[in-house]
């Protein structure tokens, strides 16, 4: 649905990274910049969980009583900047396609 430019647009719907990415590039942050943030964000989040930051999250049952989310899954405590550096833009072919017009029209 929100792959339709026009379901898009209509709603003013702007995925979450479409906007991060605009907003790094219109505030001219560099990619090195933002791969250093993020692998800060990588190392904190690893130490976090080690620590027991996160006990207090509540697991997510389904409909059947069964645990489908009960801890961060996305937290990589191995990322280097190498590996982030190597990753090619998440959001280039979305945004170019007309998320970025959506985002500039909606926050001029």
């Amino acid at each position: 649905m929100y792959e339709d430019p026009r379901v898009s647009s209509a709603i003013g719907f702007v995925p979450q990274g479409i906007g991060a990415d605009l907003i790094a590039t219109l505030e001219g942050f560099s990619r090195e910049e933002l791969d250093r943030y993020a692998l800060e964000s990588q190392r904190r989040a690893a130490r976090a969980t080690q620590e027991g930051r996160f006990c207090s999250i509540i697991p997510v049952r389904n409909e059947a009583g069964e645990v489908i989310l009960a801890h961060d899954e996305h937290i990589r405590p191995n990322t280097t900047l190498e590996g982030l550096a190597a990753l090619k833009p998440a959001f280039a072919r979305i945004g170019e396609t007309h998320f970025d017009a959506i985002a500039l029209a909606k926050y001029p």
